[in-house]
C-alpha cells in the first residue's frame, strides 16, 4: 500500500513537472512573439515573471537583457547580461551583446578585474565544482583501487598523493570562484541620468554625472548613498536606488522593482 502511494506521488510529481515545464517554455516562446513583434516592454515582463518563478537560464537571461536593451534600458540590460555571463562565461552571443551595450552607452568601460578574478571568471561556479567533483571522485577511485589491488599498493602511492593534492587545490579554487563571482564590486546605474555628490547629501555639490548604462566600481556606503568610482577615476556619492549591484541576486532585484 505504502509502495503503491509513492508510486502515485511520483508519477503525480512527474506530471505535475511536466505540465510547468510545458507552461514555462509556452510563455518563453509568447515572450519572444512579443519581442518580435517589437513589443518590447510586453516581452520584459513576461520574460521578468520567468524569472521571478525561478528559471535563470543562459537564454531566458541573454533574452530579458535583449528587451531591455530595445526598449533603452541600458542599465539593466547590463546587469541581466552580466548575470547570463556568470552561468556561461565564455558564451559569444553574450559576450558580443554585452559590449554592444557598452559601445551604444558613450562614456561606459568594462570594469578592470583583478588577474586572479579574470582567471576564476574563465570558468562558472558550476563547472569549476563539477571539476573538483570529478578530481575528488578519482583520488577516491584510486584509494579504493588501492586497497582492492594489492600488487599495484607501491605503484599507486604517489598518483593518490597527487590526486590528493589536486582535489585539496581544486576545492579551494572552487571556494575562491565562488568568492570572485559573488564578492563583485561593480555597479550599473539604471536611472537616466544619475547625480554624483561631492557627499552623502542631497543639498551636497555635484561632481559629475553618471549615464544609463555606465558601470562604476563601488567604494564606499552610508545610509542610502553608495561611494562610486567610475571610468576616469573621480569619486562621487549616488543614491543607492539609482545603482543596481551586480552581485546582487536576481530574485532580490526583482523584488525591489515589485
Amino acid at each position: 500500500m505504502i509502495r503503491g502511494s509513492f508510486l502515485l506521488s511520483l508519477v503525480l510529481g512527474l506530471i505535475g513537472a511536466s505540465i510547468v515545464q510545458a507552461n514555462t517554455g509556452s510563455r518563453f516562446e509568447e515572450a519572444n512573439r512579443l519581442f518580435e513583434k517589437d513589443d518590447f516592454p510586453g516581452a520584459v515582463q513576461v520574460y521578468e515573471g520567468l524569472v521571478s518563478d525561478g528559471n535563470a537560464s543562459v537564454s531566458l537571461l541573454f533574452n530579458l537583457g535583449n528587451a531591455l536593451f530595445k526598449s533603452g534600458e541600458f542599465g539593466r540590460a547590463i546587469y541581466f547580461y552580466r548575470q547570463a555571463e556568470r552561468i556561461a562565461p565564455r558564451d559569444p552571443d553574450v559576450r558580443a551583446n554585452l559590449q554592444f551595450t557598452r559601445k551604444e552607452v558613450a562614456g561606459a568601460f568594462a570594469p578592470t578585474k583583478a588577474g586572479w578574478k579574470q582567471f576564476f571568471h574563465h570558468l562558472s561556479e558550476r563547472e569549476w565544482a563539477l571539476l573538483t567533483a570529478v578530481i575528488g571522485a578519482l583520488w577516491f577511485a584510486l584509494l579504493g583501487a588501492r586497497e582492492g589491488l594489492q600488487q599495484y599498493r607501491l605503484a599507486l602511492v604517489w598518483p593518490i598523493r597527487v590526486m590528493g593534492a589536486l582535489s585539496i587545490l581544486m576545492g579551494i579554487c572552487c571556494a575562491v570562484s565562488r568568492s570572485a563571482w559573488s564578492v563583485d564590486e561593480d555597479a550599473v546605474v539604471i536611472v537616466e541620468k544619475a547625480n554624483a555628490h561631492y557627499g552623502p547629501l542631497d543639498d551636497s555639490k555635484t561632481a559629475f554625472f553618471l549615464k544609463n548604462g555606465e558601470e562604476v566600481r563601488l567604494s564606499g556606503e552610508k545610509g542610502d548613498w553608495i561611494q562610486v568610482t567610475e571610468a576616469g577615476g573621480k569619486l562621487g556619492w549616488v543614491r543607492a536606488s539609482e545603482l543596481q549591484h551586480i552581485a546582487e541576486s536576481i530574485s532580490e532585484t526583482l523584488k525591489q522593482e515589485e
